[in-house]
């Protein structure tokens, strides 16, 4: 989308406020051209507080430069968390985001893939745990599960994508934390693009009614499946967290 970059510390006025509530906003899940974040943040003068137009996620600490230099001045800030990331090199990232070790700031994205959340994901809890530091955990079971089928089509196994969200629920649990979000990629039209489910579906069926132009998502009977497998997981998280309470008091 289009839209006049303000030259970055041009502050307040009549002009540039009104630019704020009503000029398009330029959006990117990754902060990898340094030029546009410098172009992108904002200095507002009566209150000298630094903003930015854009919501950025860390892909990995490697390549994160831009990130942090946009992440700092951002009410929010999303990290992947995958089976390459070591728990020192995310203890480093979190603390240059959010340096204050404000709540809410800083939401942990794991994405493991349904065998590996067991092997990964408890060191990383651990490392938070013992650096004290204020983090929202999410899921996101589908980019970790995506695989190309016989038949050519990338699709994602619903049993996968159930595997791991039971997994980090089961993970945070034992490590006594909770996951806060969930972030899964669904329609509402009855597509064929992941195989499985009460549908059945098959790595022959994909071809039916594969309308994506990016990734795989669920359909809207898998997306509801998954609504009730996540309810019982709550469930039985409330459960857990009431005993706990009781057996400490």
């Amino acid at each position: 989308m289009s839209s006049r970059l303000i030259p970055p510390n041009e502050g307040s006025s009549a002009e540039t406020t009104s630019q704020k509530r009503s000029t398009s906003v330029v959006s990117t899940s990754m902060s990898i051209e340094l030029m546009l974040a410098n172009f992108l943040n904002r200095t507002d003068l009566p209150s000298m507080t630094g903003f930015d137009a854009r919501g950025p996620i860390a892909p990995r600490p490697r390549t994160a430069v831009p990130f942090v230099m946009t992440a700092t001045i951002l009410p929010r800030a999303g990290i992947k968390c995958g089976p390459t990331l070591e728990p020192d090199d995310l203890i480093n990232l979190c603390n240059k985001i959010n340096p204050n070790n404000e709540k809410g700031k800083i939401t942990l994205i794991s994405r493991f893939g349904a065998n590996n959340v067991s092997k990964y994901l408890p060191k990383l809890i651990r490392a938070i745990k013992k650096e004290g530091l204020n983090v929202i955990w999410s899921c996101d079971p589908c980019h970790g599960n995506t695989i190309k089928a016989a038949t050519g089509f990338k699709t994602r196994p619903f049993n996968s994508v159930l595997k791991e969200v039971q997994n980090v629920f089961a993970c945070h649990q034992s490590e006594g934390t909770y996951a806060g979000g969930l972030h899964i990629e669904l329609t509402g039209q009855n597509v064929t693009e992941c195989i499985g489910g009460a549908q059945k579906i098959s790595e022959e069926d994909l071809s039916s009614r594969y309308h994506t132009h990016c990734d795989p998502r669920l359909n809207a009977n898998q997306a509801l499946e998954l609504a009730f497998l996540i309810s019982d997981e709550i469930k039985k998280n409330s459960s857990y967290s009431k005993n706990a309470n009781k057996a400490a008091s």
